[in-house]
């Protein structure tokens, strides 16, 4: 049996092992990941459904305890407003059309006001299965959702649910509301659909139906009726399969935990396996062909394989003998870069110390300037507040002056007040000396009054003289703190211009120091770079030998490969690369390599 044969015989059976384990592996794969996406689909919809059910439960029974508070339902329980009350009881339910009936019912559980035209008047709860509870809990004051019945008047699903009325501390009676069944059915279950024809439907704790697409099973039909049933209500939770009128299905169930309501999403298990057993079906298909193709192909191709092998045989000795030639250029070139590029790195190491040197006094230059912008800086704020001190001083001189001048108007109402009172006193006299022996005291006084108001002009007068000198001083030393305060102004600007120049010259070292630093950073990784491309280069050196060494072992295994096909060729085939080719290409190389490092010297 020849080669082509042998890899033929060998080819077909791993080719069909590998096909039909490929469809069973997919087949199982993809069946137990539908079922397990299926399962997580129905629970996301059955918790959804308990959710809403629960909600929806919740809101009638937060309306009735609503209603139970309003003021005309607790007056009416007591027997007044008794048509208001009516009138708002239709309201209610004409807006609510979920609603089956509206009612009140006295402390005995007994109707007295509905909303169905009076039909429900004189019902007593008590009598009425399922919702008997509702009486003693509406007595125990709490609210109540009875379980699913049916309506004694409109045949309808409906569940009860009830709030007592309190009036002044009193239960005087219940409020009920009649919610039909179908319109949660109709919005959030008949309209969800799983699959093809999968669907949801609801029981209430005893297994009765109470809500399912079809309307026959509901409130007349039982799961406990089938065998599945009793199961069915123990698990209570997560998934489940059951056998139903002779169809397998796959479920998932929840619970509504408050009533103990169960609900249910079913889909028949064909429906969902149909997809992967279409896929299965292709999956053999496509690998039946495939197999025939793998047998057919292989007789096809093996001639002209076994020509390209013959070929690339050829080819590999010519290529090997090349290897060998190149391996000993690219070594010889190898050694002198690596001789090059340890001249470099010596080069750029006495480079990277220079700039090491200037960064260093650039940083000194940059500390420098910052200390003098610091000096300058205490600098100004010394002539800032030498500039607030002269402002402050020339202030309190001018207020000095200014109480100067009020000293001075005081001192002319005294001299004022002197001269009026010497004449006051000169006409006392005259007045005495006309009165004769008896106005000889009153001259004496008269006469020593003149004196005194001569005595306090004369004071007046020289401490204003006093006064207007010491003002003319104050007025001559004001306009010398005016001066010395503009000298102050003017020496503060300057040092504010001189603290701004001592800033940029700090800013521009700073900056020049960074920049020096950046580029002694990027010198070392030249340096590295270079020192790294010597070793490269000795290593290259190595790996042309070792090359050059596996070339001699290619030769070999061509020889070996070229016995086991039995066509070895002894000649080179007509346009064989030349020899010399590589190594002129190494050369052209090298030249380039020679030429850039010349430029970037």
């Amino acid at each position: 049996m020849n080669f082509q044969n042998k890899l033929l015989v060998t080819i077909i059976p791993i080719a069909i092992i590998f096909v039909s384990t490929s469809a069973i592996v997919s087949y199982l794969i993809a069946s137990d990941g539908i079922i397990f996406w299926q399962n997580k689909n129905m629970k996301t919809i059955t918790h959804m459904a308990v959710d809403e059910l629960e909600i929806w439960i919740n809101e009638h029974e937060r309306r009735a305890i609503f209603f139970s508070e309003n003021g005309i339902f607790q007056a009416a329980c007591k027997g007044q407003r008794m048509q208001e009350a009516l009138t708002r009881l239709m309201k209610y339910h004409k807006i609510s059309p979920f609603y089956e009936n509206l009612f009140l019912a006295d402390t005995n559980g007994k109707l007295f006001m509905d909303t169905i035209k009076g039909e429900q008047i004189g019902v007593d709860m008590l009598e009425i299965s399922g919702i008997q509870l509702n009486v003693e809990k509406a007595r125990q004051g709490e609210v109540w959702t009875s379980d699913v019945i049916i309506s004694p008047v409109t045949d309808k699903s409906i569940f009860l649910t009830t709030a007592p009325v309190i009036s002044e501390g009193g239960f005087v009676g219940i409020i009920g509301i009649s919610v039909d069944l179908a319109v949660f059915s109709d919005i959030f279950l008949s309209k969800v659909t799983i699959g093809k024809t999968g669907y949801l439907y609801l029981t209430d704790s005893k297994g009765n139906i109470v809500a399912h697409p079809n309307k026959k099973f509901i409130l007349k039909n039982s799961i406990y009726n089938y065998d599945f049933g009793e199961k069915m209500l123990a698990q209570k939770t997560g998934q489940f399969v059951y056998d139903f009128q002779g169809t397998h299905k796959i479920a998932y169930l929840a619970t509504y935990d408050k009533k103990g309501w169960l609900l249910v999403a079913a889909t028949p298990a064909n429906e969902v396996l149909e997809a992967v057993k279409h896929m299965r079906n292709i999956s053999f298909l496509l690998g039946l062909s495939g197999i025939m193709l793998l047998s057919l192909v292989p007789w096809l191709i093996t001639n002209n394989v076994f020509k390209v092998i013959n070929r690339a045989v050829t080819d590999l000795e010519e290529v090997s003998r090349q290897m060998v030639f190149v391996s000993e250029a690219l070594s010889s070139d190898s050694q002198s870069l690596a001789d090059e590029s340890s001249k470099q790195a010596s080069s750029l190491e006495e480079t990277s110390a220079s700039l090491e040197e200037i960064s260093a006094k650039t940083r000194t230059n940059a500390e420098n300037a910052n200390q003098a912008n610091h000096i300058v800086s205490g600098l100004k704020k010394d002539m800032d507040d030498a500039n607030r001190a002269m402002s402050e001083l020339t202030f309190s001189m001018k207020q000095i002056s200014d109480k100067s001048e009020e000293a001075h108007k005081i001192l002319s109402i005294i001299e004022d007040i002197s001269f009026q009172t010497n004449l006051l006193a000169l006409n006392a006299g005259v007045e005495a000396v006309r009165a004769g022996e008896a106005g000889a005291g009153f001259a004496i006084v008269a006469d020593e009054v003149r004196n005194l108001a001569i005595r306090a002009a004369t004071s007046a007068e020289n401490t204003a003289g006093r006064i207007e000198e010491t003002r003319g001083e104050i007025n001559n030393a004001l306009g010398r703190l005016k001066k010395t305060q503009s000298a102050f102004t003017r020496s503060a600007e300057g040092v504010s211009k001189i603290k701004a120049l001592v800033g940029e010259i700090s800013l521009a070292s700073d900056d020049q120091a960074e920049e020096v630093g950046q580029i002694n950073i990027a010198v070392l990784d030249i340096d590295k770079i270079t020192q790294q491309n010597a070793a490269n280069a000795e290593e290259s050196a190595g790996t042309s030998e070792e090359m050059k060494a596996q070339a001699a072992q290619m030769q070999g295994i061509v020889e070996k490969l070229a016995s086991l096909i039995g066509s070895r060729q002894q000649n080179m085939r007509p346009g064989r690369v030349p020899l010399n080719l590589p190594y002129q290409r190494i050369k052209n190389t090298s030249a380039e390599l020679e030429t850039s490092k010349i430029n970037k010297g």
